[in-house]
């Protein structure tokens, strides 16, 4: 093994000196030698590793008992050394796509729980699936979920036995607020139900989460940071940190107001849209509550007109969902007058991609989070300035 490469895909090089990319069902260090099932392409080979053959000395026993299975989670065995293999992944991304090695890194702390987990039934089992595959693992707990989520699954399991609740083949979402007072099960169809006394019963469907001295409310089941303490500690650090302030913060793809929230002392005004009307329900009830001067809109937000919006005076921050910005999004930031730009994404390659498009600005600053314990994904921030 030579390095990492982003995405947690190891790069290898072969006896005859062949380069090789290989995946894992554990992680990987650089220095170990390993043996690997091998398609060869034109110009190197791409396979999945198989054995170790000489093991790092810094990996250890996993405390998952279907690491090597399990879809959910990618790095078993690295241990506390799990947070320094996606450091070296965000390098690696950061020098081949912007040229960059400067960054703040982030690692998760180890009290970073995972406060929403998804669950498959199958009218027998109730797990995760198996890593590329639809093949359910049946699971009585998960090591990397908040405790009570993990104590919940057994509960889930017989309250879909004994029928207490629809019993068909579907997917489940476990998920609790902070601090975790209550635990929601939501079915594929927007339905919840609350945990009451070790049976799951049609109720509440409403989350808080108490941060840093401010509350938000959401829709158990809609988006939400997974980790929401350690995403409030570790965002606030980075944005504070950057200075951000100015007359009107363009909040896109807002969600339910986390953005707004953390930052609401240092702009005067803000602007909010996001696509999902539920979520934007959520916002204005957030606003109202914390007092955030601002409006919450529903609607595409590449449709959103920011050249006749935005003055210099203005920031824009983006965090959309894992496929990017579209190119008219960016191409509207491009003719707008804001002066700073943020953006966010959890998915490293279309967020340096993005990057990229936005021939007129430059970059100011660069920051990684490791807000997913355990896989491979990282959140990655950008401070642009306009050039």
């Amino acid at each position: 093994m030579l390095r990492l490469a982003w995405g947690g895909k190891g790069i290898a090089s072969h006896l005859d000196g062949r380069l090789l990319l290989l995946t894992s069902p554990l992680a990987l260090f650089p220095g170990e030698i390993v043996e690997a099932e091998v398609v060869w392409k034109k110009k190197h080979g791409e396979g999945l590793v198989t054995r170790w053959l000489s093991p790092s000395d810094k990996r250890v026993a996993s405390q998952c008992e279907f690491g090597k299975v399990c879809g959910g989670c990618d790095l078993w065995e690295s241990g506390s050394h799990g947070t320094e293999l996606k450091k070296l992944m965000v390098q690696d991304l950061l020098h081949r796509q912007l040229n960059r090695q400067d960054f703040k890194w982030m690692p998760a702390p180890i009290q970073a729980k995972r406060h929403r987990i998804q669950l498959h039934w199958d009218g027998a089992m109730l797990g995760f699936f198996e890593r590329k595959s639809h093949r359910i693992i049946e699971i009585r707990d998960c090591p990397t979920a908040h405790p009570s989520l993990s104590g919940a699954i057994d509960c889930l399991r017989d309250s879909l036995v004994r029928q207490k609740v629809p019993c068909h083949p579907q997917r489940w979402e476990l998920g609790t607020g902070t601090p975790s007072v209550s635990v929601i099960a939501t079915m594929e169809s927007g339905i919840h139900y609350l945990l009451k006394d070790g049976q799951f019963l049609e109720g509440d469907y409403t989350l808080t989460e108490k941060l840093g001295g401010l509350t938000l409310n959401h829709r158990a089941g809609s988006f939400f940071q997974a980790c929401p303490e350690w995403a409030f500690e570790s965002f606030s650090s980075i944005l504070l940190d950057w200075s951000l302030s100015g007359e009107r913060l363009f909040d896109l793809y807002g969600g339910v107001g986390l953005f707004s929230a953390l930052l609401r002392a240092n702009f005067k005004s803000f602007y909010l849209i996001e696509s999902a009307e539920e979520s934007v329900t959520y916002a204005k009830r957030n606003f109202d509550q914390l007092e955030i001067n601002g409006v919450c809109v529903q609607g595409d937000v590449g449709k959103i007109e920011l050249t006749e919006l935005c003055s210099s005076r203005d920031t824009i921050l983006l965090d959309p969902p894992r496929s990017g910005c579209s190119v008219g999004l960016l191409e509207k930031i491009n003719s707008s007058e804001a002066l700073t730009v943020v953006m966010i994404g959890c998915d490293g390659a279309t967020w340096a991609r993005d990057i990229k498009r936005l021939t007129n600005y430059k970059i100011e600053s660069l920051a990684a989070i490791d807000l997913f314990p355990n896989t491979h994904h990282v959140e990655c921030l950008a401070l642009l300035k306009r050039i």
